[in-house]
């Protein structure tokens, strides 16, 4: 009996070593820097890069820093959209994403303006994965991905 529970300590103690071996010495190249990380989303002011439709179509904003996304770690989001700014919240876990903008200044953008698209984009983000510190944004439905950087 004593032996068995020798055993089966020794066993738990590599165990542990092995994940805490695991953690401690990953060096980030065998995947994601993060993916699910609600810390990682909060404090950078992401600019939105571009969109990545999975019909093969590609969406490519004028000047980034006009479309952007920061998270905050009480749930909140502010958001930039061209001429137009808003805010509402977001819920995040274990890489599942939902934002919800609540308020918005309803300006007309100039011609050309991404404004609504990016808006409803962001509206039907699903998932997230952040990835050689950019934020890509997966739409429902297997849309597309916003891919962002950081501003």
């Amino acid at each position: 009996m004593n032996k068995a529970l020798f055993a089966l300590g020794v066993g738990l103690l590599l165990a542990a070593f092995v994940v805490v071996v695991g953690v401690v010495g990953s060096d980030g190249d065998d995947g994601p820097e993060t993916s699910g990380s609600e810390a990682a989303l909060v404090g950078p002011v992401w600019q939105w890069e571009e969109f990545l439709g999975n019909d093969d179509s590609r969406v490519v904003p004028d000047d980034p820093s006009r479309y952007t996304i920061e998270f905050a770690a009480d749930g909140s989001v502010a958001v930039r959209a061209d001429c137009n700014r808003g805010f509402g919240t977001y819920a995040e876990a274990a890489g599942a994403l939902t934002i919800e903008v609540s308020g918005l200044t309803r300006a007309q953008c100039e011609e050309g303006s991404l404004s609504d698209e990016y808006l409803r984009d962001l509206a039907d983000v699903r998932t997230y994965v952040i990835e050689g510190g950019k934020l890509y944004l997966d739409v429902m439905a297997d849309v597309g991905t916003l891919r962002h950087g950081q501003g």
